[in-house]
């Protein structure tokens, strides 16, 4: 998910000031708004299901917690520099790389969510997630903000030759995490934006993530789900609004 990355240093964006615009710019007033649209499809982040895949999960998981637990304890026996420490340590962290490997492959399919539960857990989330009209909501929730950040801000069709014209595209959403048995898992929603004036040109990106919960937990509670989008749709509205407005390109 590249639009996750992308978005990932721009999660927590200042807020910006109201300033004056600077000597001699026009000032903006009429704005056309434009949300882009198709929205790409929803990514949702899925669990570890049917025996194979927790087997394979599970061993890897196990290994990676054995070589942990082997390097934590090689630090002061490199130090010491004793060759039958070492080769002490050496015996002892491959059978607890091996221990653990194992176990982890033994637990894995037992931790695993059956397949068929899973295919119906994201079915239904996934049908909540395209319920809802991003594209129309962020539409709406922009417009509402610009007539709260600027009241005198006309706002026009982009056929009507505005002074200004904000285009926004959501690249990308879903519920995002870490993956496992059974991952935590928030709403993620990337947009980024275009302001566009006579002598202007300027692009941001935005990422809104909530709060965590597990797939389960969402998949249970459908309307938790749409709430979620609502408010990422308003905040990231507000941010943009804010960003762009107040702030009005004084570069």
């Amino acid at each position: 998910m590249p639009w996750l990355l992308a978005g990932a240093g721009c999660a927590d964006l200042p807020v910006p000031r109201l300033v004056d615009p600077p000597p001699g710019r026009e000032q903006v007033r009429s704005l056309a708004v434009v949300v882009e649209a198709p929205v790409p499809p929803p990514a949702v982040t899925r669990p570890v299901s049917g025996p194979l895949e927790g087997f394979l999960y599970g061993s890897a998981r196990g290994m990676a917690v054995g070589g942990n637990v082997a390097v934590q304890f090689a630090q002061p026996i490199a130090r010491a520099g004793d060759p039958l420490s070492i080769f002490v340590w050496m015996a002892l962290g491959a059978g607890t790389v091996t221990v653990c490997t194992v176990g982890g492959a033994i637990m894995g399919p037992f931790q695993s969510k059956p397949k068929d539960e899973v295919r119906r857990r994201i079915a239904t989330i996934e049908q909540s997630l395209l319920g809802v009209d991003l594209a129309n909501d962020l539409d709406v929730r922009l417009g509402s903000e610009i007539r709260v950040a600027r009241p005198g801000l006309v706002r026009v069709a982009a056929s009507k030759a505005p002074d200004a014209t904000l285009t926004a595209r959501i690249t990308g959403y879903g519920l995002i995490g870490s993956g496992g048995f059974d991952p935590q898992v928030s709403i993620a929603m990337h947009v980024e934006t275009h302001w566009k004036t006579a002598d202007q040109d300027h692009r941001a990106a935005f990422l809104y993530r909530g709060p965590k919960r597990s797939l389960v937990e969402w998949s249970d509670h459908t309307t938790a789900l749409d709430e979620e989008l609502r408010r990422a749709c308003q905040q990231l509205a507000t941010r943009i609004a804010e960003e762009r407005l107040l702030v009005e390109v004084a570069q």
